[in-house]
């Protein structure tokens, strides 16, 4: 009796329940996606299209959208002069609820911030990260929306950006740029060197960094952009994943100024682009 209750707990716990994935940082967002814009949603279609899609392992899987027509009120990345774009989105997507999580759905008249990369088969696009689109109107998300400005104005201008006056702004350049050029996920895509100045900007930026602002509220880590770029490679910092304790990300700091300093060519590091 005891057995069979317990199995009973075991699956009406929560802890097994369905977790959604947490929001992706608007920074992140806006340094991963192919395009950021404030717009208006005009229009949605009344009935979903369904198209074949590639699946990431080399097959293909069949899913549904519903399109929404969008007005560009503000191009902030990738969007260029576009004067209107086609989103779409899951027809059986809804508000966020803490069942479902974050899930994109869009209906006419609101403006909303959105994060955006093109379909790979269709002439529309589809989110990119996992998050609500930002309401400009909110003050919280106004001030998200300010940051993702920041974030643009460095993939608009890198080299400028990596040679700010001050070393905060400089760091942030690089991790705006690390994860803007090696995303997570790299299906698809092709690695190209780097021009040699920005490499060697990002490089010194990352160098530079305080050890104190490593994890940083906008969620673009110093850790993670390292390993992005491939720099986290045993062959160059000795020791990377060995490190252990609350200050991890200090010790890793110091591993990679101590490759950094040693004299010889630095690497020449790399962006992915679609084939």
């Amino acid at each position: 009796m005891f057995r069979s209750s317990f199995v009973v707990l075991l699956v009406a716990s929560p802890l097994f329940a369905k977790i959604p994935p947490p929001p992706t940082p608007p920074a992140v967002r806006a340094a991963e996606a192919q395009v950021v814009l404030v717009g208006e949603v005009t229009g949605v279609a009344k009935d979903p299209i369904t198209m074949n899609e590639p699946n990431g392992s080399g097959g293909e899987v069949t899913r549904s959208y519903t399109l929404a027509d969008v007005t560009v009120k503000t191009p902030i990345v990738g969007a260029g002069k576009l004067k209107a774009i086609q989103v779409g989105f899951s027809p059986d997507a809804a508000k966020f609820n803490k069942e479902d999580g974050y899930r994109l759905h869009l209906t006419k008249s609101e403006v909303r911030c959105l994060f955006l990369t093109k379909h790979p088969t269709a002439d529309f696009y589809v989110e990119s990260g996992v998050g609500p689109p930002l309401d400009p109107d909110k003050k919280e998300d106004a001030a998200a929306v300010e940051v993702v400005k920041k974030v643009a104005a460095v993939l608009a201008e890198p080299v400028k950006a990596l040679k700010a006056e001050a070393a905060d702004d400089r760091v942030f350049a690089a991790l705006c740029l690390a994860y803007n050029y090696c995303p997570g996920d790299k299906a698809g895509l092709t690695a190209e060197d780097l021009p040699k100045e920005e490499s060697d900007l990002i490089l010194k930026a990352l160098r530079d960094a305080d050890p104190k602002k490593l994890e940083r509220a906008d969620g673009l880590f110093w850790v993670a952009a390292v390993e992005r770029l491939g720099l986290a490679k045993a062959e160059r910092i000795a020791g990377w994943w060995g490190q252990r304790g609350n200050d991890r990300s200090a010790q890793r700091l110091r591993l990679y100024r101590e490759w950094y300093d040693k004299p010889g060519e630095k690497v020449r590091l790399q962006y992915w682009v679609a084939k």
